[in-house]
């Protein structure tokens, strides 16, 4: 169970993340609508 909580926790942060940095970039390269999410980014 202790380390289901530790994964778990350490799955948020990484998720945390890469949600920041899909933010930063889409800020960056003036495209707002790739905010959400970070496919088209990638792609």
């Amino acid at each position: 169970r202790t380390q289901n909580e530790k994964t778990l926790h350490a799955d948020l942060i990484l998720a945390g993340i890469t949600q920041l940095i899909s933010v930063v970039l889409a800020d960056k390269i003036h495209h707002h609508e790739y905010i959400r999410s970070l496919k088209p980014l990638i792609a």
